[in-house]
């Protein structure tokens, strides 16, 4: 069924509930006091993007939102305040007044005078106008006479109708038909002689008309018969609803009327604040609202599942009891309400904040100073054993009592003799570390759960208190708490709902899903019979269908549009009796839902640019596909709006920029733009409605030109200017300096051929007092170990044809390095006068035969370390080194058990020995490493004393691949 026909249905049930004298509906009503500009009425209509619009007897028209009313008179170029009717044509709103036709095309409003006009009609490009002096059309910005007949050209023509072959007019002196409309010779003719005050056609294009003193009539076209089907007066005007076969009739006195059209029976809408007023028109707008024009302002008729009692009365306790519901009042007064409506119980005046009772029918009232006992409506007793009652759980003739100042207590009472029993006291010294109670609950294992003022969770389980400190995150304060289905939910003043499984050690999450509250002040939790959990808010309730994992499937809020006129509401005052219906306590009165189906049409808003600024100027219009700008028009600025009437003020708007990420959902609608620089841009913008229902994008495109200097081109043409002005200069320049460049130039290579010569004479190097002994040693080996002997010379070839290998390679491997080393700490170890033991450790991380670095790199600290450090100790020598991946860099350490590095050097200066080899190295590593990382650090030992050398040093990672 498409959304005209689901429209059409909703409106003839709704109009069929309230004849039928059913309370399922809400009437609103705005007037002056509401920025309406006059009392009277004549016309409303829906514009596409929601806007309703009035036409009103003295104030113009104006354009309402659901909030406020923007009105539009004769200050603004309106012809006159008094209008008949309004429509839209293309567009543009035509307003129809006594003085002639006004039309608004966006900002700009348009007037033409003409004698009087009740309605008007499109037909192709013409315009036609009912007048009160013939028929007239607006064509080419002109109000023209139309020409039909002598009698018909000066009458009061009242309504009109086109269906696609004849112009239809409903005049004060009969009905008429006129063909050929477009000709210049139309042909008229009359079919009676009433005074037709409106008139309307089915989907058959079946007419139905309305006389002024006649009633109602039916006509056929093919026989040219009326057939009088109601004696209905005093008619404004008529709607037919072709599914049901009924006729909506709004008339002046009786209010809404409807017309069984087989059997002409007529029922009367009982709402009796229309009874006496003057309906116009009706209309039913984009969410099923039937909105009523009348002599005494707009009204609002929508379905409502909700009923308000004690209005203006603010309710502190709640609890339904068989047939009735009992209901606590700020003032002191006590009620209850059945099928006959609220009662006030006589004589009683106190301050209750808990209500519960037994099966034997007496009512327990918390109060200041106890409980109230209540039996056959009067005080029966009062049990004095807690102060300042906030809860009462009564289960298995067990008193559960939550109090604001005393903790929780617990007893039995027997009624007949009026003694409790069993009574416990849980206070600080129990584990109640707060005995200020906000709420508590039962869980299915008989597990007593509560909150507490300072944010605190617990439970009492078999008498023994579980102080389960603060939950939530940002210590949010806890005001109500709900068990169901083996799962617990706390609802925070500021930090919305959280949930957990029960168990004795909760973890609790957000109550998160694709709808979210629309504020996160919670102040009533509870469940009804259909498992859904009910949200009371600051200014009304939310619905939630929860899935089994706890997420929010579906949201549907209600506030004072819905019915639920309450307001804000009370904490903890929510309860459900045993025919599913729920009760709100609220500031203005207890609110009552009667499930009755889904109770709300979710309907998409429309998000649309009320303006786009340019540099503080309003564009035109913003319905081209893209717009350019100059570089210097880069100041933009947007405001977008979407209408709910039903929720004015709980919209909210997101937007980005290109592929941004969308801003965060907020009530703000205007977003600015202030230095935009050059290029394409694709502005967006969203809403969402309180229910969630989130409108499909709006897009601007625009494109922001390149400022003259930043242009290709431009900067190519000054660019070749530049170089043509410098070539000359630079051409001489050159030429001078050319001579000296290339004498530095050659001066450069043979100082970096020295340089190189020079290094490669450092990686030959080796010490000649080391060479001397290990030839010494060889030739004494020669009288002595002959293995030994052709070991060291082995080992000092391998060392040599190394060095020589190595010294022409400007890298070698990681592998290659550690073998050259291996070979001079073996024959250090064979021929040195100090035993030592050595190790060298190569991270797994490296590939020794892809790492790359510099050669004898390493070789003149490890000679350092033995020669000056570990010579120099009595206890057994020992020389460590690592090759380390630390953050990309090859860490290299050689670490000695010496005499330490300040030692080492000061005997140095005495004996005048000073290693280049070594300065030399420093070198290299920072040239290398192209920073000073290189380290020479002492070790001590638990004493404090010398205990060594650290050389390290960090080169960059070098690899073969």
């Amino acid at each position: 069924m498409n959304p005209q026909k689901l429209k059409t249905v909703f409106f003839f049930l709704l109009l069929f509930a309230i004849t039928m004298q059913s309370q399922n509906y809400q009437l609103s009503h705005f007037s002056l006091n509401d920025g309406l500009p006059q009392s009277q009425v004549n016309d409303v209509i829906q514009d596409d993007f929601g806007y309703l619009w009035v036409a009103t007897d003295g104030g113009g028209t104006a354009r309402f939102d659901g909030n406020k009313f923007v009105v539009f008179d004769e200050e603004d170029g309106l012809i006159s305040n008094y209008v008949n009717s309004i429509n839209f044509i293309a567009d543009r709103l035509f307003v129809s007044t006594k003085k002639g036709l006004s039309i608004k095309d966006g900002e700009e409003l348009f007037s033409y005078k003409s004698p009087e006009i009740n309605k008007l009609i499109a037909v192709g490009t013409q315009v036609f106008l009912a007048t009160n002096d013939g028929l007239r059309y607006f064509e080419s910005l002109e109000i023209s006479l139309k020409l039909l007949d002598s009698v018909l050209d000066n009458s009061q023509i009242n309504d009109l109708f086109y269906d696609e072959q004849s112009l239809w007019l409903a005049s004060e002196i009969g009905l008429f038909e006129i063909k050929n409309i477009d000709s210049n010779s139309p042909v008229t003719k009359k079919w009676n002689d009433f005074n037709i005050v409106t008139l309307v056609a089915d989907k058959k294009n079946n007419l139905y008309f309305a006389t002024k003193i006649n009633g109602v009539f039916e006509f056929d076209k093919t026989a040219g018969e009326e057939k009088k089907i109601a004696a209905v007066k005093n008619i404004n005007s008529l709607y037919v609803d072709s599914i049901t076969n009924q006729l909506i009739v709004s008339t002046n006195k009786v209010g809404i009327l409807t017309i069984n059209l087989k059997t002409g029976h007529v029922k009367t809408a009982h709402i009796s604040e229309l009874h006496k007023l003057n309906i116009y028109k009706t209309v039913l707008d984009s969410e099923s609202n039937q909105w009523i024009a009348s002599s005494n302002g707009l009204y609002k008729l929508s379905k409502s599942s909700f009923k308000q009692y004690l209005k203006s009365q603010t309710i502190t306790a709640i609890h339904p009891k068989r047939d009735s519901v009992f209901i606590a009042t700020a003032d002191g007064s006590l009620f209850y309400l059945d099928s006959l409506g609220t009662n006030k119980i006589p004589d009683f005046y106190q301050n209750i904040y808990a209500l519960n009772s037994n099966l034997d029918g007496q009512i327990f009232a918390g109060t200041d100073d106890g409980i109230l006992v209540l039996d056959s409506l009067k005080v029966a007793d009062t049990i004095r054993y807690v102060k300042d009652v906030q809860k009462i759980i009564l289960k298995d003739s067990v008193f559960w009592i939550a109090s604001t100042t005393q903790g929780v207590g617990k007893f039995r009472y027997d009624f007949e003799s009026k003694k409790i029993t069993d009574t416990i006291r849980f206070k600080t010294s129990d584990g109640l570390y707060d005995l200020s109670i906000n709420d508590m609950q039962l869980d299915n294992e008989n597990r007593l759960w509560y909150i507490s003022n300072k944010g605190f969770l617990g439970f009492i389980k078999e008498d023994v208190v579980h102080h389960l400190g603060r939950k939530l995150a940002n210590n949010a304060t806890i005001g109500s708490i709900v068990t169901h289905n083996n799962t617990i939910f706390l609802g925070t003043h500021g930090e919305g709902i959280w949930w957990s499984k029960l168990s004795e050690k909760p973890r609790f999450k957000l109550l998160r899903g694709k709808k979210r509250l629309p504020n996160k002040n919670v102040y009533q939790l509870g469940f009804d019979s259909q498992d859904n959990l009910w949200v009371g808010l600051q200014n009304g309730v939310a619905q939630i269908e929860l899935s089994e994992n706890n997420t929010i499937v579906d949201l549907h809020y209600f506030d004072k549009y819905d019915g639920f006129a309450g307001g804000e509401t009370m904490q903890n005052v929510i309860a459900q009796d045993n025919s599913s219906n729920s009760y709100f306590g609220t500031i203005q009165g207890l609110i009552k839902y009667e499930p009755a189906g889904k109770s709300k049409v979710d309907f998409k808003p429309i998000v649309y640019f009320e303006y786009v600024e340019m540099s503080y100027q309003k564009l035109d219009s913003v319905g081209k596909k893209e717009y350019n700008f100059s570089p210097t028009e880069n100041h933009l600025s947007f405001s977008f709006k979407t209408v709910d009437v039903n929720h004015p003020n709980e919209i909210e708007y997101r937007w980005r920029l290109n592929t941004e990420e969308w801003s965060d959902w907020s009530e703000n609608s205007f977003v600015v733009f202030p230095s935009l620089i050059s290029g394409n841009y694709h502005f967006e913008a969203q809403s969402k409605t309180a229910n969630q229902i989130v409108s499909d994008p709006i897009e601007f495109l625009f494109f922001i030109d390149t400022a003259l200097f930043n242009k290709g081109w431009f900067r190519l043409v000054l660019g070749v200017g530049i170089l043509l002005l410098l070539f000359f200069i630079g051409w001489i320049y050159f030429r001078n300096i050319k001579i000296k460049n290339n004498i530095k130039q050659e001066k450069l290579k043979l100082e970096n051929k020295l340089l190189d010569l020079e290094q490669k004479a450092l990686r030959l190097q080796m010490n000649p007092h080391f060479i001397f002994n290990v030839l010494n040693g060889i030739k004494a080996l020669g009288a002595t170990d002959i293995k030994k002997m052709n070991t060291a010379i082995q080992q000092f070839a391998s060392l040599m044809r190394s060095t020589l290998h190595n010294s022409r390679q400007e890298n070698i491997s990681l592998k290659e390095e550690v073998e050259s080393l291996k070979y001079y700490l073996e024959l250090e170890q064979l021929m040195g006068a100090k035993e030592f033991k050595f190790d060298i450790n190569i991270d797994e991380k490296l590939d020794a035969e892809e790492v790359l670095l510099a050669p004898m790199i390493l070789q003149p600290f490890v000679e350092n370390a033995i020669e000056h450090g570990i010579s120099k100790v009595e206890r057994g020598g020992e020389v460590s080194i690592k090759f380390e991946l630390i953050s990309d860099q090859l860490y290299c350490e050689i670490r000695d058990n010496g005499v330490g590095y300040q030692q080492a050097l000061a005997q140095e200066k005495i004996s005048g020995h000073q290693s280049v080899a070594i300065e030399v190295t420093k070198e290299r590593i920072k040239m290398i490493s192209e920073n000073n990382n290189f380290k020479i650090e002492e070790i001590r030992n638990d004493e404090n004393h010398i205990a060594g050398t650290i050389v390290s040093f960090n080169l960059p990672l070098m690899t073969d691949y």
